[in-house]
Protein backbone atom coordinates (compact mmCIF):
# COMPACT_ATOMS: atom_id res chain seq x y z
CA UNK A 1 0.00 0.00 0.00
CA UNK A 2 1.57 3.29 -0.99
CA UNK A 3 0.00 6.98 -0.56
CA UNK A 4 -0.83 7.87 -4.37
CA UNK A 5 0.17 11.52 -5.74
CA UNK A 6 -1.62 14.16 -3.58
CA UNK A 7 -4.51 16.88 -5.71
CA UNK A 8 -5.45 19.25 -3.16
CA UNK A 9 -4.89 19.36 0.81
CA UNK A 10 -3.88 21.73 3.74
CA UNK A 11 -1.97 21.86 6.50
CA UNK A 12 -2.55 22.32 10.04
CA UNK A 13 -0.57 24.26 12.31
CA UNK A 14 -1.72 23.79 15.40
CA UNK A 15 -5.09 22.08 16.88
CA UNK A 16 -5.54 24.21 20.13
CA UNK A 17 -8.33 26.64 19.25
CA UNK A 18 -10.51 29.58 20.78
CA UNK A 19 -13.54 27.82 19.92
CA UNK A 20 -14.99 23.71 20.46
CA UNK A 21 -17.37 24.08 17.79
CA UNK A 22 -19.91 21.14 16.96
CA UNK A 23 -19.43 20.65 13.91
CA UNK A 24 -15.26 20.39 14.28
CA UNK A 25 -14.08 17.03 12.38
CA UNK A 26 -10.40 17.43 14.13
CA UNK A 27 -11.97 17.88 17.79
CA UNK A 28 -10.13 20.83 18.06
CA UNK A 29 -10.70 23.31 20.79
CA UNK A 30 -8.93 25.50 23.90
CA UNK A 31 -8.45 21.97 25.55
CA UNK A 32 -5.03 21.01 23.34
CA UNK A 33 -1.45 21.71 24.32
CA UNK A 34 -0.84 25.46 22.64
CA UNK A 35 2.14 23.29 20.37
CA UNK A 36 2.91 24.57 16.94
CA UNK A 37 4.04 24.32 13.67
CA UNK A 38 7.94 24.60 13.98
CA UNK A 39 10.29 25.48 11.35
CA UNK A 40 12.02 22.30 11.38
CA UNK A 41 9.04 19.98 11.31
CA UNK A 42 7.48 22.83 8.52
CA UNK A 43 10.16 22.06 6.20
CA UNK A 44 9.74 18.51 6.21
CA UNK A 45 5.87 19.06 5.66
CA UNK A 46 6.51 21.39 2.63
CA UNK A 47 9.20 19.32 0.67
CA UNK A 48 6.64 15.89 1.68
CA UNK A 49 3.90 17.89 -0.19
CA UNK A 50 6.11 19.26 -2.76
CA UNK A 51 7.22 15.52 -3.29
CA UNK A 52 3.85 14.01 -3.70
CA UNK A 53 3.43 16.40 -6.43
CA UNK A 54 0.90 18.91 -5.12
CA UNK A 55 2.10 22.50 -5.29
CA UNK A 56 -0.38 24.35 -3.31
CA UNK A 57 -2.12 24.14 0.04
CA UNK A 58 -4.31 26.18 2.28
CA UNK A 59 -3.29 26.71 6.02
CA UNK A 60 -6.01 25.99 9.43
CA UNK A 61 -6.05 24.72 12.66
CA UNK A 62 -6.96 24.96 15.40
CA UNK A 63 -6.91 28.77 14.71
CA UNK A 64 -3.56 29.41 13.23
CA UNK A 65 -3.41 33.39 14.31
CA UNK A 66 -3.31 31.82 17.91
CA UNK A 67 0.25 32.13 17.12
CA UNK A 68 1.27 34.71 14.81
CA UNK A 69 4.44 34.19 14.52
CA UNK A 70 4.65 30.49 14.29
CA UNK A 71 2.44 31.44 11.09
CA UNK A 72 4.82 33.53 9.79
CA UNK A 73 6.97 31.49 9.46
CA UNK A 74 5.88 28.42 8.54
CA UNK A 75 4.17 31.08 5.61
CA UNK A 76 7.81 32.04 5.26
CA UNK A 77 9.06 28.24 4.66
CA UNK A 78 6.07 27.53 2.02
CA UNK A 79 6.92 30.43 0.46
CA UNK A 80 11.15 29.77 -0.01
CA UNK A 81 10.23 26.55 -1.04
CA UNK A 82 7.68 27.11 -3.53
CA UNK A 83 4.86 25.51 -2.18
CA UNK A 84 1.79 28.18 -2.66
CA UNK A 85 -0.12 28.79 0.34
CA UNK A 86 -3.79 29.27 -1.43
CA UNK A 87 -5.40 30.86 1.73
CA UNK A 88 -5.22 30.31 5.51
CA UNK A 89 -8.54 29.76 7.42
CA UNK A 90 -9.35 31.77 10.62
CA UNK A 91 -12.82 32.41 12.91
CA UNK A 92 -11.62 35.78 13.36
CA UNK A 93 -11.26 35.69 17.59
CA UNK A 94 -7.93 37.08 17.72
CA UNK A 95 -8.88 40.49 15.90
CA UNK A 96 -8.94 42.92 18.56
CA UNK A 97 -9.06 45.97 16.32
CA UNK A 98 -8.46 47.18 13.08
CA UNK A 99 -5.40 48.65 13.13
CA UNK A 100 -3.56 45.67 14.55
CA UNK A 101 -5.14 43.07 12.98
CA UNK A 102 -4.00 44.92 9.22
CA UNK A 103 -0.54 45.21 10.24
CA UNK A 104 -0.30 41.53 11.09
CA UNK A 105 -2.04 40.76 7.62
CA UNK A 106 0.38 42.87 5.89
CA UNK A 107 3.06 40.57 6.75
CA UNK A 108 1.06 37.69 5.66
CA UNK A 109 0.64 39.24 2.54
CA UNK A 110 4.99 40.22 2.57
CA UNK A 111 4.87 36.33 3.01
CA UNK A 112 3.20 35.21 0.12
CA UNK A 113 -0.42 35.04 1.04
CA UNK A 114 -3.18 37.25 -0.33
CA UNK A 115 -6.16 35.35 1.13
CA UNK A 116 -8.21 35.41 3.96
CA UNK A 117 -10.74 32.55 4.84
CA UNK A 118 -13.32 33.80 7.27
CA UNK A 119 -14.88 31.13 8.89
CA UNK A 120 -18.61 32.11 9.34
CA UNK A 121 -21.86 29.83 10.21
CA UNK A 122 -24.10 29.44 13.22
CA UNK A 123 -21.36 27.02 14.70
CA UNK A 124 -18.68 29.32 15.02
CA UNK A 125 -21.02 31.85 16.01
CA UNK A 126 -21.84 30.20 19.30
CA UNK A 127 -18.34 31.36 20.20
CA UNK A 128 -17.55 34.17 17.60
CA UNK A 129 -19.56 37.18 17.91
CA UNK A 130 -20.16 39.08 14.05
CA UNK A 131 -18.70 42.16 14.71
CA UNK A 132 -15.40 40.21 15.24
CA UNK A 133 -16.06 38.82 11.78
CA UNK A 134 -16.94 42.26 10.05
CA UNK A 135 -14.09 43.67 11.81
CA UNK A 136 -11.37 41.47 9.74
CA UNK A 137 -13.38 42.33 7.00
CA UNK A 138 -12.52 45.54 7.28
CA UNK A 139 -8.88 45.31 8.40
CA UNK A 140 -8.16 42.64 5.29
CA UNK A 141 -9.57 45.47 3.52
CA UNK A 142 -7.33 48.13 4.67
CA UNK A 143 -4.26 45.56 4.17
CA UNK A 144 -5.10 44.93 0.43
CA UNK A 145 -6.14 41.15 1.57
CA UNK A 146 -8.79 38.88 -0.29
CA UNK A 147 -11.67 37.74 1.71
CA UNK A 148 -13.15 33.86 1.30
CA UNK A 149 -16.16 34.52 3.31
CA UNK A 150 -17.45 30.71 4.45
CA UNK A 151 -19.87 31.28 4.43
CA UNK A 152 -21.60 34.52 3.31
CA UNK A 153 -25.57 32.52 3.03
CA UNK A 154 -25.49 32.20 7.40
CA UNK A 155 -24.72 35.96 7.54
CA UNK A 156 -28.23 37.69 7.39
CA UNK A 157 -29.17 35.07 9.85
CA UNK A 158 -26.66 35.79 12.41
CA UNK A 159 -26.57 39.57 12.44
CA UNK A 160 -30.47 39.07 13.50
CA UNK A 161 -29.70 37.65 16.56
CA UNK A 162 -27.09 40.50 17.49
CA UNK A 163 -23.55 40.91 15.84
CA UNK A 164 -22.06 41.92 19.64
CA UNK A 165 -22.68 38.62 21.25
CA UNK A 166 -22.86 34.93 20.86
CA UNK A 167 -25.80 32.78 20.11
CA UNK A 168 -26.14 29.02 20.71
CA UNK A 169 -27.89 27.09 18.47
CA UNK A 170 -30.63 26.56 20.67
CA UNK A 171 -31.60 30.62 20.26
CA UNK A 172 -31.22 29.76 15.86
CA UNK A 173 -33.78 26.75 16.47
CA UNK A 174 -36.14 29.26 18.60
CA UNK A 175 -35.98 31.86 15.97
CA UNK A 176 -35.63 29.89 12.82
CA UNK A 177 -38.35 26.97 13.89
CA UNK A 178 -37.64 23.21 14.66
CA UNK A 179 -35.36 21.16 12.49
CA UNK A 180 -32.78 24.44 12.46
CA UNK A 181 -29.59 22.26 13.50
CA UNK A 182 -30.58 19.30 11.34
CA UNK A 183 -31.36 21.85 8.26
CA UNK A 184 -27.82 22.91 9.12
CA UNK A 185 -25.88 19.60 7.74
CA UNK A 186 -27.85 20.01 4.12
CA UNK A 187 -26.49 23.71 3.69
CA UNK A 188 -22.92 23.19 5.75
CA UNK A 189 -21.90 19.44 4.50
CA UNK A 190 -20.47 17.40 6.45
CA UNK A 191 -19.26 13.94 7.75
CA UNK A 192 -19.40 12.35 10.56
CA UNK A 193 -16.21 12.24 11.89
CA UNK A 194 -14.77 14.19 14.82
CA UNK A 195 -16.83 15.89 17.17
CA UNK A 196 -19.26 16.62 13.48
CA UNK A 197 -20.51 12.86 14.18
CA UNK A 198 -22.36 14.10 17.31
CA UNK A 199 -24.57 16.33 15.01
CA UNK A 200 -26.24 12.92 12.99
CA UNK A 201 -27.94 12.02 16.37
CA UNK A 202 -31.24 11.23 13.79
CA UNK A 203 -29.16 8.49 12.36
CA UNK A 204 -30.77 5.43 13.36
CA UNK A 205 -28.88 2.77 15.34
CA UNK A 206 -27.95 -0.95 14.26
CA UNK A 207 -25.74 -3.79 15.35
CA UNK A 208 -22.57 -3.52 15.31
CA UNK A 209 -22.13 -6.80 13.60
CA UNK A 210 -24.40 -6.01 10.64
CA UNK A 211 -23.00 -3.17 9.78
CA UNK A 212 -19.29 -4.69 9.97
CA UNK A 213 -20.79 -7.32 7.59
CA UNK A 214 -22.60 -5.00 5.62
CA UNK A 215 -19.28 -2.31 5.38
CA UNK A 216 -16.46 -5.12 3.73
CA UNK A 217 -13.15 -3.97 2.65
CA UNK A 218 -12.37 0.08 3.51
CA UNK A 219 -9.62 1.93 1.82
CA UNK A 220 -11.58 5.32 2.12
CA UNK A 221 -8.15 6.85 3.91
CA UNK A 222 -6.36 6.47 0.83
CA UNK A 223 -8.07 8.52 -0.70
CA UNK A 224 -5.86 11.41 -1.92
CA UNK A 225 -8.60 14.51 -3.45
CA UNK A 226 -8.18 16.23 0.05
CA UNK A 227 -5.72 15.98 2.62
CA UNK A 228 -4.49 17.71 5.70
CA UNK A 229 -1.14 17.49 7.42
CA UNK A 230 -0.67 18.17 10.73
CA UNK A 231 1.97 20.01 13.01
CA UNK A 232 3.35 16.32 14.54
CA UNK A 233 3.84 14.89 10.49
CA UNK A 234 0.49 13.12 10.11
CA UNK A 235 -0.79 12.87 7.16
CA UNK A 236 -4.39 12.22 6.96
CA UNK A 237 -6.75 11.81 3.83
CA UNK A 238 -10.20 13.64 4.73
CA UNK A 239 -11.91 11.28 4.58
CA UNK A 240 -10.75 9.48 7.88
CA UNK A 241 -9.29 11.50 10.85
CA UNK A 242 -7.15 10.15 13.29
CA UNK A 243 -6.18 7.56 10.60
CA UNK A 244 -2.51 8.76 10.06
CA UNK A 245 0.68 8.05 7.96
CA UNK A 246 4.02 10.04 8.84
CA UNK A 247 4.95 12.51 6.35
CA UNK A 248 8.16 10.70 6.19
CA UNK A 249 6.65 7.59 4.84
CA UNK A 250 4.91 9.35 1.87
CA UNK A 251 7.74 8.52 -0.67
CA UNK A 252 7.34 4.87 -0.92
CA UNK A 253 5.62 1.42 0.11
CA UNK A 254 4.18 1.38 3.55
CA UNK A 255 5.38 -1.23 6.39
CA UNK A 256 2.72 -3.71 6.79
CA UNK A 257 4.03 -3.91 10.10
CA UNK A 258 4.42 -0.25 11.56
CA UNK A 259 0.77 0.25 9.96
CA UNK A 260 -1.10 -2.63 10.64
CA UNK A 261 -4.21 -0.75 11.37
CA UNK A 262 -4.55 0.35 7.31
CA UNK A 263 -3.69 -2.86 6.06
CA UNK A 264 -6.59 -4.45 8.36
CA UNK A 265 -9.12 -1.96 7.24
CA UNK A 266 -8.00 -2.36 3.30
CA UNK A 267 -8.12 -5.88 3.06
CA UNK A 268 -10.58 -6.96 6.03
CA UNK A 269 -12.50 -3.85 6.46
CA UNK A 270 -13.88 -2.81 10.41
CA UNK A 271 -14.34 -6.14 10.91
CA UNK A 272 -11.21 -7.52 10.74
CA UNK A 273 -9.98 -4.12 12.98
CA UNK A 274 -13.22 -4.86 15.45
CA UNK A 275 -11.29 -9.05 15.21
CA UNK A 276 -7.88 -7.61 15.99
CA UNK A 277 -8.36 -5.34 18.95
CA UNK A 278 -10.72 -7.54 20.51
CA UNK A 279 -8.61 -11.06 20.33
CA UNK A 280 -4.98 -8.57 21.26
CA UNK A 281 -5.72 -5.72 22.99
CA UNK A 282 -9.37 -6.27 25.19
CA UNK A 283 -11.62 -4.35 22.97
CA UNK A 284 -15.41 -4.87 23.53
CA UNK A 285 -18.02 -3.54 20.87
CA UNK A 286 -21.32 -1.89 22.32
CA UNK A 287 -23.97 -3.74 20.73
CA UNK A 288 -25.69 -0.83 18.23
CA UNK A 289 -23.84 2.42 16.74
CA UNK A 290 -24.89 4.75 14.06
CA UNK A 291 -23.16 3.43 11.22
CA UNK A 292 -19.41 1.93 10.43
CA UNK A 293 -17.66 4.96 10.97
CA UNK A 294 -18.94 5.18 14.45
CA UNK A 295 -17.94 1.57 15.23
CA UNK A 296 -14.47 2.35 13.39
CA UNK A 297 -13.73 5.19 15.33
CA UNK A 298 -15.09 3.51 18.74
CA UNK A 299 -12.20 0.27 17.95
CA UNK A 300 -9.45 2.99 17.12
CA UNK A 301 -10.05 5.56 20.33
CA UNK A 302 -9.51 1.86 22.08
CA UNK A 303 -6.35 1.67 20.67
CA UNK A 304 -4.86 4.69 20.70
CA UNK A 305 -5.92 5.48 24.50
CA UNK A 306 -4.59 2.12 25.39
CA UNK A 307 -0.78 2.89 23.09
CA UNK A 308 -1.77 -0.12 20.82
CA UNK A 309 -2.48 1.72 17.74
CA UNK A 310 0.83 2.02 16.23
CA UNK A 311 1.66 4.85 13.70
CA UNK A 312 -1.59 4.52 11.86
CA UNK A 313 -3.59 6.12 15.14
CA UNK A 314 -2.96 9.70 15.35
CA UNK A 315 -2.65 12.28 16.74
CA UNK A 316 -3.41 10.74 19.87
CA UNK A 317 -5.31 14.00 21.15
CA UNK A 318 -7.82 13.42 18.38
CA UNK A 319 -9.00 10.68 20.60
CA UNK A 320 -7.94 12.00 23.93
CA UNK A 321 -10.27 15.55 23.24
CA UNK A 322 -13.95 15.70 23.06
Amino acid sequence: MEVGRLRSGGVITNYYCSSKCAHCLYNSSPSWDRDYMGGEMGERVVKAILGKGCRSVHVGGGEPFLNAEGLISFLKTAQANGLEVEYVETNSSWCKDGPSAASLLRRVREAGVGTLLLSISPYHGEYIPVSKVKGLMGACGEAGMSVFPWSMGFMGEMEALGEDGVHGLDEYERRYGPGYREGLLKRFPLNPRGRAAGLFGHLPERGWEELAAEAGACDEFTSTGHFHVDLYGNYMSNSCVGLSVDVGDLSGPLDRGKYEVLYTLRERGVAGLVGLASDRHGYEPKPRYRGKCYLCFDVRRHLALAGRGGRAVAPLGYYAHD
